[in-house]
């Protein structure tokens, strides 16, 4: 088996266990929202798929709500490009894992987790704009069981979805960008045998 077989196997793994199972980061709100519980929640791809039929059925309501919280005028139409931008980051690991047939597919499937994890590690350090922040909201909810999905390891790193909504960013984060990082250089090599 070429390395670039076993790279894409290695970071198809890495990205699937990150997206579904760790916490990318954590928040702790103050009060409920439209489809937020208060309380501390977590921001992860499982919770994405609990919330992905609000964004089509009451897209309305959410651009309503998203841009009281911006302080932007953000359309409905934006809520169906947000969804379709996080519908493929969460297959993102299957399509770096279909990068062992494919290096196209493999890079594809690996620029959206890279670019997600590094604009959730440059909220850490700069002050992001509100829409960059605001894609954020559609992955975090409460623990699905407590304590174990999403694992939750703090690094902290702050990482604030709003001045009022203080963050942190988790271990999810940093093995996400591993695992596109891995696709990419697979992706690149590609499956052909050395």
């Amino acid at each position: 088996m070429g390395a670039g077989k076993i790279l894409c196997i290695i970071g198809g793994i890495v990205t699937l266990i990150s997206t579904f199972f760790f916490s990318l980061f954590s928040s702790v709100f103050p009060a409920p929202l439209t489809y937020i519980e208060s309380g501390t929640v977590y921001g992860n791809g499982l919770t994405f798929f609990v919330h992905m039929l609000d964004m089509f059925t009451n897209a309305d309501g959410i651009s309503t709500a998203w841009s009281i919280a911006a302080g932007v005028t953000i359309e409905p139409f934006m809520i169906y490009i947000v969804a379709v931008i996080l519908l493929i980051f969460s297959i993102s690991g299957v399509l770096i894992l279909i990068g062992v047939k494919s290096r196209a597919v493999a890079i594809i499937g690996s620029i959206l987790p890279l670019f997600i994890g590094i604009i959730i590690l440059l909220g850490s350090f700069i002050a992001l704009p509100e829409f960059l922040n605001g894609f954020s909201l559609f992955m975090i909810d409460g623990a699905l069981v407590d304590g174990i999905i999403p694992f939750d390891f703090g690094l902290t790193l702050p990482y604030d979805l709003h001045p009022l909504i203080p963050g942190e960013v988790s271990i999810g984060t940093i093995t996400l960008i591993v695992g596109g990082v891995l696709g990419l250089v697979g992706g690149i090599l590609g499956p052909d045998e050395f």
